[in-house]
């Protein structure tokens, strides 16, 4: 038997140990080689516009607004802007926003209709019109606490979010604990946090396939969903109460 078939029998018959293993070793390369680390707040991206974005993520994206007949989208990580900015061209009618944590994004600005702004807390503090956030493999920077402090913050303001994940396909016992992902990442419990925080998941699609890094190589998978949250039992009692009031 050669290597790679060895590699894969041992997959399928303990796959928790290979994700361990490959942590480790991914963990190890990172910690001797700095230079792979991106310094995302350092970069200076260049804001580009595509005629064509034929990824998964963004078919998603469009997918959760067109059904959702959202008027406003957020795009937390909107990084060379690509994206967002095609996702205005396809939908005119909706307010875009880009957000990021990089130095060009320091100082708002506007391109193509969209505009930009260094990504924030505050930032959900504005009025919206119907708004949905959306997010591509960008959740997995934050800490457990930057995290839920976000999601804690979309709730409050009813706010729905649409996001395209690395996860990983095993189970490591509690599903509400964050896992290390090499060196600046974690795979969050994505729907333990929603759902703690009166979210519905609508999709709850854990099975993609990723080559999103090569930290955990085939093992690692997206996880895609669109979380909504929910209108609270005592808001629907009232809303009652006020219907046969009027009645």
């Amino acid at each position: 038997m050669n290597k790679q078939g060895l590699k894969s029998k041992l997959i399928t018959a303990s796959p928790e140990t290979i994700v361990i293993f490959s942590a480790i070793r991914f963990y190890l390369r990172r910690v001797f080689r700095e230079d792979w680390i991106p310094e995302w707040d350092k970069q200076e991206p260049v804001i580009e516009e595509s005629n064509q974005l034929g990824d998964l993520a963004t078919a998603f994206f469009l997918h959760a607004i067109a059904s959702g007949g959202y008027k406003e989208v957020v795009e937390i990580g909107s990084y060379s802007g690509k994206r967002i900015l095609e996702l205005k061209k396809l939908l005119p009618h909706c307010t875009c926003h880009g957000l990021d944590v990089v130095k060009s994004y320091t100082e708002p600005f506007t391109r193509s209709g969209v505009d930009f702004h260094p990504f924030t807390l505050s930032f959900f503090d504005r009025e919206f019109c119907n708004p949905l956030v959306i997010c591509n493999g960008v959740l997995h920077y934050m800490s457990a606490t930057e995290l839920t402090e976000f999601v804690s913050v979309l709730a409050k303001r009813n706010i729905p979010i649409a996001f395209f994940e690395p996860t990983l396909p095993v189970s490591f016992g509690s599903r509400s604990i964050p896992r290390r992902k090499g060196k600046h990442g974690y795979y969050h419990p994505y729907d333990y946090l929603f759902t703690q925080h009166g979210f519905a998941l609508e999709v709850k699609n854990h099975g993609l396939r990723s080559g999103h890094t090569s930290s955990q190589k085939t093992l690692e998978c997206y996880t895609y969903d669109l979380a909504v949250p929910v209108v609270p039992q005592s808001r629907v009692l009232s809303a009652s109460l006020v219907a046969a009031v009027a009645a």
